[in-house]
C-alpha cells in the first residue's frame, strides 16, 4: 500500500502540471482542436507521454474523416512540441503554491514564449 499515495501524488502533479501548461500557453485564436493539438505537443516535449501521442493521433485521424485542413493542426503541434523542448520543466515547478503570481511572471520563469 505504501506505493498508492506517491502514485497519487504523482497522478495530481500530471493532472496540475496539464491544466496549469494549458493556461499558460494558451492563446484565444485557434479553435479547440488546433489548441489541444498544440497543448499536446507541448505535453509530448516535456513529458513523453503515450496519452498525448494517441490524442495527437486520435485528432489527426478525426481531421482526416471529417475533410478538415491539417495546415492549422500541424503547424499547432510543431509549435507546441518547440515550446515544451524550449520550456522549463513545468512539471518539476510547484505551481499550486503561485496560483497567486500573474501569468506573465510565470511565463517569463517558464520560458514560455506564447507569441
Amino acid at each position: 500500500m505504501g506505493w498508492l499515495p506517491t502514485a497519487y501524488c504523482c497522478f495530481c502533479r500530471l493532472f496540475d502540471a496539464a491544466f496549469a501548461g494549458n493556461l499558460l500557453r494558451s492563446s484565444p485564436s485557434p479553435p479547440w482542436g488546433v489548441r489541444e493539438l498544440g497543448l499536446q505537443g507541448f505535453n509530448l516535449a516535456q513529458n513523453r507521454s503515450p496519452l498525448a501521442v494517441m490524442l495527437i493521433f486520435g485528432g489527426m485521424l478525426s481531421a482526416l474523416q471529417n475533410g478538415e485542413s491539417l495546415e492549422p493542426m500541424l503547424k499547432a503541434l510543431a509549435h507546441g512540441f518547440q515550446m515544451g523542448l524550449e520550456a522549463e520543466l513545468v512539471i518539476a515547478r510547484k505551481l499550486e503554491d503561485g496560483w497567486g503570481r500573474p501569468l506573465q511572471e510565470w511565463r517569463q520563469e517558464l520560458k514560455l514564449n506564447v507569441n
